[in-house]
C-alpha cells in the first residue's frame, strides 16, 4: 500500500508518494538495470496518477518506456484526511490532466463502464487529453475492482505489451 495508507506507515501525501514513485523507478533503472525500453508501466486507479508521472518524468530524461497502461485511473480526485483536520483542509487533489503532456505514447486507457468509485467520465478525459497517443478501451458493466479481474482489461494490456515490444 502507499505510503500512509493501509497497513503501510508514514504520512500520506501527494508530493510523498510522487517521490517515492521516483525513487522507484529510478532504482528499477539505476540498481536493477532495467532498460526503460524494455519497461511496460501498467497502473491502476490512483497509481494511474503516480505512473503517469514517473513514465513523463523518464521520458524527459531519455529514459522512454515501452509502454503505459492506465486502468480505471484518477483524472481528478481529491483524497479526504482520516482526522479532525479534515474539517479545516480536504487533502491531496491529484489531476493527472498537467501530466500527460509529458507522456509519450503508446498508452492504453481502460475503464470500466460502470465504475462506481471514478465514474467512466475520468477515463475518457484522460483518453481524450492524450489524443492519438493513446488507445481508449470502455467495457461495458465492468466496475472499478472488477476491473482488475476482467478477462477483456487483462487481454487489452497483454496485447499493448505485445505490440509495444522491441520498439
Amino acid at each position: 500500500a502507499y505510503r500512509g495508507y493501509d497497513s503501510s506507515g508514514g504520512t500520506p501525501s501527494r508530493d510523498a508518494l510522487r517521490d517515492d514513485a521516483t525513487v522507484v523507478m529510478g532504482q528499477l533503472f539505476d540498481r536493477e538495470h532495467v532498460k526503460p525500453s524494455g519497461l511496460h508501466v501498467v497502473a491502476f486507479s490512483l497509481g494511474g496518477y503516480l505512473a503517469a508521472h514517473v513514465v513523463g518524468e523518464a521520458a524527459k530524461s531519455g529514459r522512454r518506456v515501452a509502454s503505459l497502461s492506465l486502468l480505471a485511473s484518477v483524472q481528478d480526485i481529491t483524497m479526504l484526511r482520516r482526522s479532525w483536520a479534515a474539517r479545516l483542509a480536504l487533502g491531496d487533489t491529484y489531476e493527472i490532466e498537467p501530466l500527460l503532456d509529458a507522456v509519450p505514447a503508446p498508452v492504453l486507457v481502460v475503464q470500466g463502464g460502470a465504475d462506481e468509485t471514478l465514474g467512466a467520465e475520468q477515463g475518457r478525459k484522460i483518453a481524450a487529453r492524450l489524443g492519438d497517443r493513446a488507445r481508449y478501451i470502455e467495457l461495458a458493466g465492468v466496475g472499478h475492482n472488477p476491473l482488475l479481474e476482467s478477462d477483456a482489461a487483462i487481454g487489452a494490456v497483454r496485447a499493448m505489451i505485445e505490440s509495444s515490444s522491441g520498439r
